[in-house]
């Protein structure tokens, strides 16, 4: 069993009140790949392809000086993080607003259901490790929402904060017969 200071994981069933911290989560996990698309778009044909447009449409089209048209090239690289980030910031919304209708897509059917993962730990704890900035490895307590249930009088004052989830549904495809 998990001391009072361990840290504890409870999966539970989803609760209304978690919906900021999903559509939190989501927006994270949409956003995190930001980076990874614009390095991938650099290292191809697509920056060569963007500077050589943004040179010959202010070359060509504005009148502007060769020697200013070669900022083509930074331009073209700032043009391609914006499209990207915009993109995402597209999808993540997306995603934000369906994990408003959680209750209606998962839990109004009895083959479907949506968990949550959250995470109890000592507040002093948690806020002078994150102070000093110091990485370690943790290890997690994980129990059902009803032992977590069974256990409040010791988990009181922790703080809670849901740091994933978990939704299945029934696959629509016919599967075996």
């Amino acid at each position: 069993m998990a001391s009072i200071g361990a840290p504890v994981c409870v999966v539970r069933r989803y609760k209304p009140e978690d919906t900021a911290a999903a559509q939190d989560i989501m927006t994270k996990t949409v956003m995190e790949t930001v980076s990874d698309y614009f390095w991938s778009a650099i290292f191809t044909e697509v920056l060569p392809q963007v500077a050589l447009l943004t040179i010959a449409f202010s070359y060509i089209g504005l009148g502007v000086p060769f020697y200013f048209c070669l900022l083509g090239i930074p331009t073209a690289i700032v043009i391609i993080y914006a499209v990207i980030w915009l993109a995402h910031m597209s999808k993540a919304l997306e995603v934000g607003q369906e994990m408003t209708n959680i209750p209606r897509l998962f839990l109004e059917h009895p083959d479907r259901c949506f968990w949550v993962a959250e995470v109890l730990e000592c507040s002093e704890a948690s806020e002078l490790d994150s102070f000093m900035n110091k990485m370690k490895k943790v290890e997690y307590h994980f129990m059902s929402e009803e032992e977590s249930s069974a256990r409040e009088a010791e988990l009181r004052g922790t703080r809670r904060h849901v740091v994933g989830l978990l939704g299945l549904t029934k696959s629509m495809r016919g599967g075996m017969k």
